[in-house]
């Protein structure tokens, strides 16, 4: 046999067995003090190659960094990441994985180059190193060392200067480890606690069922609603109310609750423990519940909030916490017009709807739906000031192009200047929701 065909040999066996064991490791996960198969990294984008393998990153500390467009924390990371990169030299690798496709994340992370001056590498299309490295939630950090075995799991706010210089000395930096339970797959457009999604609680064909129960492992944490239906899974007793007595509408968010409580802990995760998982860990078994209301009669269909109110009472009486509807006089981000002019008025055509935390383009869109509420609660939702839409404008149909930060209600305002549109700051009185807890006697 001559030395080129040994060869050929050679190398494709080492790439059967490198797959058996990538195949081998998707079904488990790989874990700490594991080593990284030697897979090939494919669709790379702003990278020098479109594709690598975790072996030619050998002898520095490689750390896949899991995001999405989408994932507020996991963008702000980036500039962040960018500096740890170029402060550590060629011995550090941040790399950016995303299972979205190249034609979503290019021009979120070319924007990014354009603020920053500096264009993210990242992995796009990704169907292989999320299921190497399964997760549920974003941004989620793998450290992968020298040679090629995994050190740590984390959450980014561990990816810290001390932690990579400990790292790449040989130590063990003390870090908190993520660990992510499996959740099931479950559609939040339906039921979940009496759904049928994997998580059978309770009888079929109800007129009216409800259920109240503690923090769930197997699920994620969030509520939606429909005509007949309240869900609240896995939420603090604040997002509870906010659910509940806000009844879904978007201007509840945070700088519209207002809490008067001796230890407000047991209301909600305190901002000051933020990077404390451990503290989380211990906390949400006591503090996250579910909450469940299916009124099947549709006469009932318009009560559900007031039973749901009264149930969620019930509930929070013996910790001493009541909530309420009130109003208050209150500093506020007006939206007003600054013309009579209609800048804002569709062309028509098809519709379109693109937003990220940079840009906003909508073409033949609804004002109310595509712009303010996702301005109101996402990207705004935590402006220290209530935001109040005095436009007259709902679901009219607009087009719009914006061009700056979507969490800062100031850059809002500049750029919808050419739109004769502007944010002033002026005091008007709200609804909000009161949660007050008292000592139990």
């Amino acid at each position: 046999m001559n030395l080129t065909l040994k060869t050929s040999i050679r190398t494709t066996l080492i790439g059967v067995a490198a797959l058996i064991i990538a195949l081998s490791a998707q079904a488990q996960g790989i874990g700490v003090g594991q080593r990284c198969p030697d897979v090939t990294i494919a669709h790379l984008i702003n990278y020098p190659q479109k594709s690598a393998r975790i072996s030619d990153f050998k002898g520095k500390l490689l750390i896949l960094d899991f995001w999405a467009t989408t994932c507020a924390p996991c963008v702000a990371f980036m500039p962040q990441a960018d500096s740890l990169q170029k402060s550590f030299g060629g011995k550090l690798v941040i790399l950016p994985v995303d299972n979205e496709t190249g034609a979503l994340a290019g021009p979120l992370l070319e924007r990014i180059h354009k603020r920053y001056h500096f264009l993210p590498a990242s992995v796009v299309e990704d169907s292989l190193l999320g299921k190497l490295f399964p997760h549920n939630s974003i941004p989620h950090e793998v450290w992968i060392d020298g040679d090629g075995v995994v050190r740590a799991i984390t959450g980014y706010e561990e990816v810290t200067a001390a932690n990579i210089t400990a790292m790449l000395a040989g130590q063990a930096p003390k870090m908190h480890q993520k660990k992510d339970t499996p959740h099931l797959h479950v559609d939040d457009t339906k039921p979940v606690l009496f759904g049928g999604q994997g998580v059978q609680v309770g009888p079929q064909n109800l007129l009216f069922c409800s259920m109240m129960t503690r923090y769930h492992d197997e699920l994620p944490g969030f509520y939606a609603f429909d005509p007949n239906r309240i869900t609240v899974v896995n939420n603090t007793i604040l997002n509870m109310c906010k659910a509940v007595w806000g009844q879904g509408r978007t201007e509840f968010v945070d700088n519209r609750i207002i809490v008067t409580a001796e230890d407000s802990t047991a209301v909600d995760y305190p901002h000051s423990w933020f990077k404390r998982m451990d503290k989380w860990d211990e906390w949400k078994w006591n503090h996250l519940f579910c909450y469940e209301l299916i009124v099947q009669d549709p006469a009932l269909y318009p009560q559900k909030w007031e039973l749901a109110r009264q149930e969620v009472s019930k509930f929070l009486a013996p910790m001493g916490i009541t909530c309420r509807m009130g109003k208050k006089r209150m500093k506020c981000w007006v939206l007003k017009r600054t013309s009579t002019i209609d800048k804002l008025h569709t062309s028509g055509g098809t519709p379109h709807t693109d937003r990220d935390l940079y840009h906003i383009s909508l073409h033949n869109a609804a004002f109310d739906n595509s712009f303010w509420a996702p301005v109101q609660f996402y990207y705004a939702q935590a402006s220290p000031l209530p935001l109040v839409n005095e436009t007259s404008m709902t679901n009219e149909m607009i087009d719009m192009e914006l061009e700056c930060k979507m969490t800062d209600v100031a850059s809002i305002s500049q750029a919808l200047a050419k739109y004769d549109l502007a944010f002033v700051q002026e005091e008007r009185d709200l609804d909000v929701i009161l949660i007050d807890q008292h000592k139990i006697k």
